[in-house]
This record gives structure tokens, C-alpha cells and sequence, in this order.
């Protein structure tokens, strides 16, 4: 066998994209995630997978001549210089399709876990007071109105369960009409003034970038009903996460289920902590077995890049 490509892993992964990596690759590793520590460790490489941790500018990619393509373990891309890499020639992939059943699920689970309110009566029932859960009234997602922040691949997927599943009226805005979901699904496309009046569940399924960052404010949050619960599975840094905290504190929403943070990962004084409206998890949606291996697999257009193959799954087009 010639020689094998070198290539570097911010964080580990599945098995079986180690494995496939394995068979054509010399894998290696770092130990810290700051820019200094990956520039030094990316200096001979032919490839990146980054995973959670860590980032990739065009300054470290720069300092790098040799990288052919860097791939991303799962779909946001707010963490890379997609636009700077391309500029010098290199490739970034990920896997646009390996968490959306897994997101979209975790979706439904925060909905489920904060309108009954599982936690609660888990957490008051394991202290032996019956009583509290017994009589505790919670809210059924059947037959209420939801509204999306942006319909997407995850966004459909959670959409489509809402309305299959629980019968939700399900409403949507987004920059593009998604006439596919329109027709096949009924939803319907509404400002996002009256989406955030309307709603009984608001989920938050855009992207995060220049755009978006702080998408959900205080605006919005004032708008939306006192019996409303909110739904962030995306990126913590599209919500003004003062403006949620605030909103939680004074009533104006009834709960939230949070998997994202402006700070990642968040202090561990955070307001939202202290709240007994508020079921939160740490950035982990798209941990299934399923989604960690398909993720993983981003090994695969790894491979073929650096074998002077097309990629399946590019995030850009280094070529034009």
C-alpha cells in the first residue's frame, strides 16, 4: 500500500468512520481546542474533522498549505470559514442528512418534556411527595398551533411528526417559501409577528450567521402568549439569551426547552439553571447512535476529496 493521507481529528468520533479513515489514513489528535494548539497540529495535514469543538479560520488554514478539505462531524458550519476556505482552494463538507431525524426528535421530546412537566413530578416523586405530581396539570402538544423559525431539513422533519403525530396546526416563516412542506403538509407561512402571537409551541430551526445572530429578541418574546412554551434545538447565539431568561423570570412565556447557549459550554451559574420553567440539555440532540455514526462518516467524502474524487456533500465550491 503507497503511502497513507494524514488526518486530523479535533474531537473522536464513531468507530466506523475511525475505521473506514484507518484504511487510508494516519489519524491524530489534539488536546486543547484553541487556534494556536490546532494551527500547530494541522501543519502537514492533508484533512480536518471538526467536530463540536475548536474552529477553522482562513488564518489557520493559511498557515497550512498542505490541507486539501476540511470536513465538519454534522451540519452547522458557523464554526468554519467556509467562504475562506474556498478562497484557497480547499473543500469543506459535512453531513447535511445524519441528524435530522435525531434533532428532530429531541424537538418533540423538549415540547413533551416541558408542557406535562415530566421533570418536575420525576424529580418531586424521587423526594416522595406523591401528591405534587398526582394533582400537577400539565398541556397536551394535540391539536395546538405551532410555529417554526425557519423550516429546513430539521425543521420539516420536526414539522411533519407535529403534524402526523399530534395533529398541531402548524404554521412557518422563513426567508424562502418552502412550498414542498406547504403542500404536502398544509403548513402555513405567516409573519414572524403573528407566528410569535399564534403559537402555542415556537421552535427555533435556523442557522446561525451574520443574519441570525440574536434573530429571537426581547420584540418577539413580548409577543408571544403567556401560555407559550419556546424551543431552541438550533444555536444558542440566534436568541437573545438575556431576553429568554427575562421572559421566563416575568411570566411572559410558560416554559422553555433549551439544547443550545450563547456560551458553549454555558457558566455554570446561568440563569436558565435556576428556572423550574426550563428543561435544558448540553448540546445534545443529535446524539443517537444513528446520527453519531452517520455523522462520522463524513470520513467518507474525506477520502474521496483527497483521492481527487467529487464530493457527495460540499459546503462549497473551491473549484469555480
Amino acid at each position: 500500500m503507497g503511502k497513507k493521507f494524514k488526518v486530523l481529528l479535533l474531537e473522536n468520533m464513531d468507530e466506523k468512520g475511525i475505521k473506514f479513515l484507518e484504511e487510508k489514513a494516519d489519524i491524530s489528535y489534539v488536546s486543547k481546542h484553541d487556534e494556536e494548539t490546532i494551527t500547530k497540529a494541522l501543519l502537514g495535514k492533508d484533512a480536518v474533522i471538526k467536530r463540536d469543538r475548536g474552529f477553522i479560520t482562513k488564518k489557520m488554514l493559511e498557515q497550512c498549505p498542505t490541507v486539501k478539505v476540511v470536513g465538519r462531524h454534522g451540519v452547522g458550519l458557523d464554526t468554519i470559514d467556509v467562504k475562506g476556505a474556498e478562497e484557497l482552494g480547499i473543500y469543506v463538507v459535512n453531513t447535511p442528512y445524519a441528524n435530522v431525524e435525531a434533532v428532530a426528535e429531541h424537538n418533540i421530546a423538549l415540547m413533551l418534556a416541558i408542557a406535562k412537566p415530566i421533570l418536575k413530578v420525576d424529580k418531586t416523586l424521587r423526594e416522595g411527595n406523591w401528591d405534587y405530581g398526582h394533582y400537577l396539570v400539565g398541556e397536551e402538544l394535540f391539536g395546538k398551533k405551532v410555529g417554526f423559525v425557519g423550516l429546513g431539513k430539521i425543521g420539516y422533519r420536526t414539522a411533519e411528526i407535529c403534524k402526523i403525530g399530534f395533529n398541531m396546526d402548524v404554521y412557518y416563516h422563513d426567508l424562502i417559501r418552502n412550498k414542498i412542506a406547504e403542500e404536502k403538509l398544509g403548513v402555513k407561512f405567516v409573519s414572524i409577528e403573528e407566528l410569535c402571537q399564534i403559537s402555542d409551541f415556537v421552535v427555533m430551526a435556523l442557522p446561525l450567521n451574520k443574519e441570525t445572530e440574536k434573530y429571537f429578541d426581547k420584540e418577539k418574546f413580548n409577543l408571544m402568549k403567556p401560555s407559550a412554551f419556546f424551543i431552541n434545538n438550533s444555536r444558542g447565539p440566534i436568541v437573545d439569551e438575556e431576553a429568554l431568561i427575562n421572559a421566563l423570570k416575568e411570566n411572559k412565556i410558560a416554559g422553555a426547552g433549551i439544547d443550545v447557549f450563547t456560551q458553549e459550554p454555558p457558566a455554570k451559574d446561568n440563569p436558565l439553571f435556576k428556572l423550574d420553567n426550563v428543561v435544558v440539555t448540553p448540546h445534545s440532540a443529535a446524539n443517537s447512535k444513528s446520527a453519531m455514526v452517520g455523522m462520522a462518516m463524513v470520513a467518507e467524502d474525506i477520502i474521496r476529496i483527497l483521492e481527487g474524487k467529487e464530493p457527495k456533500y460540499p459546503a462549497n465550491n473551491p473549484k469555480k
